[in-house]
């Protein structure tokens, strides 16, 4: 079971962690301060069944820095996909993976939503464990990065489209 000790000894910066029981990944979470996030887990324990399951089951916490919140994220989703932990809700759904899809083959690249991975054609990022997470990702990025979101692509820019040329 996991006290407060441990915990004391994470970073208070971004990145995931990793319940661990015996060294098997139960649960991977990410966050922008690891220790809080972790210390929430152990008060939410006395509310949640599944937070309870999480704490009394595991025997450890690993923790693994990043640079930002969005690093943070991807790596989330890199080793959720990687180990599957009982714990993490993605696996208990019942449906495939959640990816964000970029056609980069196609002349005008898209960005899309899709459940199915690797038609050889375009690269894909997750998995995510809800629709409102990956599209809430989506809306970040594009804050920094302009990109259409059109299905069809027309004669007349997206309705976002910014002109990099003035």
């Amino acid at each position: 079971m996991i006290d407060k000790k441990i915990i004391d000894h994470l970073p208070s910066t971004f990145g995931v962690y990793l319940f661990k029981r015996k060294n098997k990944i139960l649960y991977v979470g990410k966050s922008i301060n690891i220790k809080a996030r972790v210390f929430s887990h152990l008060k939410n324990a006395l509310l949640d069944k599944k937070e309870s399951l999480i704490i009394s089951l595991s025997d450890s916490i690993e923790s693994r820095v990043t640079e930002n919140e969005f690093k943070a994220l991807l790596l989330e989703s890199y080793l959720i996909k990687k180990y599957q932990p009982k714990y993490n809700a993605i696996c208990k759904d019942g449906k495939s993976y959640l990816y964000i899809k970029i056609t980069v083959k196609d002349n005008f690249p898209k960005i899309l939503l899709c459940r199915k991975e690797n038609d050889m054609k375009s690269i894909y990022f997750g998995p995510f464990s809800s629709v409102k997470v990956a599209t809430d990702l989506i809306n970040d990025i594009r804050h920094v990065i302009p990109f259409c979101t059109q299905k069809n692509i027309t004669k007349h820019p997206c309705f976002l489209f910014k002109d990099w040329t003035l």
